[in-house]
This record gives C-alpha cells, sequence and structure tokens, in this order.
C-alpha cells in the first residue's frame, strides 16, 4: 500500500509467519514498484533475522503482484534509481548470508492476507512529539521497553508491537507476563490504546511492574480510580500535564483520517514505582 508492507514467510514444516510494517516518509513517496521492492527486503531481512542458517545455501523464492518488480528481481538491474538502490540492498544481503532469490508474479486476489497486512489501520498508532518526550525523560528517566509500540512510534530499542513488525522483540503485550519483558532492575514505557487501560492497570498491578504511563485524565472511570489508589507498594510520581494541542502527539501514516487527536484528552504522564 502507500504507507505499509505485508508479507508471509512460508518455510517447509511451518505455518506462515506474517510480517507488517510501516514505510518511511521518503519511502512512501516513491513509485509502487519501489515499494513492492522495499517490501521484499524487509521480509528478506525478517527471515535472515529468525533464520539464518536455514538460508545459507538456499533459494528463496518472492512471491508479489508488481510486475516491474518481479522483472527487477529476476534481472537484478533496474533503470529506475530507487528501484535500483533497494535491488543493491538485497544483492548485499544474498552475498552475506549465501542465499539465491528469484521472485514470481502473481495476481493481488491470490495474495489477499498479504495486501491486508500492508493496509491495516491503527487509530492507536501515535507518537508524543520530541519536546514532549524529552519532558518525560528529564523527569522520569528514560524506559529500557516500550510496551505498547510499533515499527514507526518506539521509545526504547526493546519495543513490543500489537502484531509483528520488523524490529520488535515480543508481540501484544497483554498476552504476555511482563515479567519476562522487563526486569526488576528495569523500567517500562506505556503508552497505550484508551480501550486497553482496564487490562493495563490489572497487569500492573498483577506483575509490579515499574513503568512511565501515558494516559488520559478520565476521573470518573473504573481505571482510573483503581490507578490512583494501587495501594502503599506503589510509589506514583508525577503528573506530568501533557499540553492540550494537536502539535503534541504526531500520528503514524496508518493512523485513518479524522482520528482525533490524543493530546486533546488531556494526556498525563505518571512514574510508577513498587516496593
Amino acid at each position: 500500500s502507500d504507507f505499509g508492507f505485508g508479507g508471509s514467510l512460508h518455510l517447509a514444516g511451518s505455518p506462515p509467519f506474517h510480517v507488517a510494517g510501516s514505510l518511511t516518509e521518503a519511502e512512501a513517496t516513491q513509485s509502487s514498484t519501489a515499494r513492492e521492492m522495499i517490501g521484499f527486503l524487509r521480509i528478506l531481512q525478517q527471515a535472515v533475522l529468525l533464520h539464518r542458517p536455514l538460508l545459507s545455501g538456499a533459494a528463496v523464492l518472492l512471491v508479489g503482484d508488481n510486475q516491474g518488480a518481479v522483472a527487477a528481481v529476476n534481472s537484478m538491474r533496474s533503470a529506475a534509481p530507487d528501484v535500483h538502490a533497494v535491488l543493491q540492498e538485497i544483492f548485499t544481503l544474498c552475498s552475506e548470508v549465501d542465499f539465491d532469490v528469484l521472485a514470481q508474479w502473481k495476481p493481488r486476489a491470490e495474495l489477499a492476507v498479504q495486501d491486508a497486512l500492508s493496509r491495516v489501520p491503527d487509530a492507536s498508532d501515535w507518537g508524543l512529539a520530541p519536546a514532549v518526550l524529552q519532558a518525560a525523560f528529564s523527569l522520569f528517566g528514560r524506559p529500557d521497553v516500550d510496551l505498547f509500540a510499533s515499527d514507526t512510534w518506539h521509545v526504547a530499542e526493546r519495543f513490543v508491537t500489537p502484531r509483528y513488525m520488523p524490529g520488535c522483540f515480543a508481540v501484544d503485550a497483554l498476552r504476555i507476563d511482563w515479567r519476562t519483558l522487563v526486569d526488576r532492575n528495569e523500567t517500562a514505557w506505556i503508552f497505550p490504546p484508551v480501550r486497553a487501560l482496564p487490562s493495563v492497570i490489572q497487569s500492573l498491578r498483577n506483575f509490579r511492574t515499574d513503568v512511565i504511563l501515558v494516559v488520559p485524565e478520565a476521573n470518573t472511570t473504573n481505571w482510573w480510580l483503581e490507578l490512583m489508589h494501587l495501594g502503599s507498594e506503589a510509589t506514583v510520581a508525577g503528573p506530568l500535564e501533557i499540553e492540550r494541542s494537536t502539535n503534541a502527539c504526531i500520528p503514524s501514516r496508518r493512523v485513518p483520517a479524522g482520528t482525533v487527536n490524543p493530546a486533546l484528552y488531556k494526556l498525563r504522564v505518571f512514574k510508577i514505582n513498587w516496593k
């Protein structure tokens, strides 16, 4: 799509492994063939990351619905500068890991799952503006893990995404014991979707994870009341009040047009430590 890519890894004897990711602003302005090539490259990079030993000496089949990208891979050349640049990266990856690639065209109708992955909208994929982040870090310190992140927005090298995305080290934080993600001497960053807040507060209680938590002020909700009464074993610092301005939060390209900016909901940042 014009903002993301999606694909599946198929290995003999294993179920398909689905990957979805976002294009950068610069990548999104490139031709459709270049965007397809970027998708090929990102999927290959994940295959190398996850299954490098299996790829050595192998041949990898890339299947896509863009005939220009398929032709470029099979000939390993292109007159288009943006396509040629990605081809060079693919060639370098193949040389380093010692595998070959070839490509096959299929109509989009036969790649419905992969096409859908590239177009998944996410109304909650917002990041705090750099100045706001710096204010939070100056007050509460830098986090070690980002539990509700995306490949576009994450504030730590280790981050958890709602589905598998390039760079993540785990998927779906609410289905995982946070003690396996965050060590006792570490702090997690949590800027979750509003709909997930009741479960977030419950997990916070269950796992007693030290966190920097970004939430909208909502005095009449049950989750807010629970947050304000975590008990004597929790030390709560803050809040840092975030300005009610659309400049305070930035959407990714997956956020649908017309989605309300979360900064307009009186965002507050708390630091919570457990004894």
